[in-house]
């Protein structure tokens, strides 16, 4: 049986025929067909018993330390719920601090702004100044009305 095949060939479309390659099938049914060639059939030389033997000592092995986990686990989740339950009591606790963190803040920047608005010394040295300038200029000025001459 022939198989056509089409592809294409700078721009192109090209039809091939081929004839199927069976051997390959056929060395796979073959291989199926015998095993594979992995340990079936009888002539393994008792492999598989010993295998199968290993097999159950790892198992008892896996299952002794198994039972020896099982308590430490227990512990570990007793300890999880132990540590969550905190947790929550940690997180009641602190509710409400955003809040009160907020409050602070805006009392903060209200104490900064009220600071801001208050006199500098550069501002009370100016201003003595000029308050002793107008003072002695408001005493020439009443001297020189009030004395005759």
């Amino acid at each position: 049986m022939a198989i056509g095949i089409l592809w294409r060939h700078s721009n192109a479309w090209v039809q091939t025929v081929a004839e199927p390659d069976f051997s390959l099938l056929e060395r796979l049914a073959q291989k199926a067909r015998s095993g594979g060639g992995r340990g079936s059939g009888s002539d393994d030389g008792g492999m598989l018993e010993q295998r199968v033997a290993r097999l159950e000592t790892d198992m008892r092995e896996v299952k002794s330390i198994l039972v020896r986990m099982e308590p430490v686990l227990r512990s570990i989740d007793e300890r999880v719920q132990r540590l969550d339950k905190r947790m929550d009591g940690v997180e009641r606790r602190t509710d409400g601090f955003d809040e009160r963190l907020r409050k602070l803040e805006v009392d903060v920047a209200e104490t900064k702004g009220r600071v801001a608005q208050l006199p500098t010394a550069w501002t009370y040295m100016t201003t003595g100044l000029g308050l002793i300038v107008a003072t002695f200029g408001f005493i020439f000025a009443m001297l020189r009305f009030a004395l005759p001459g």
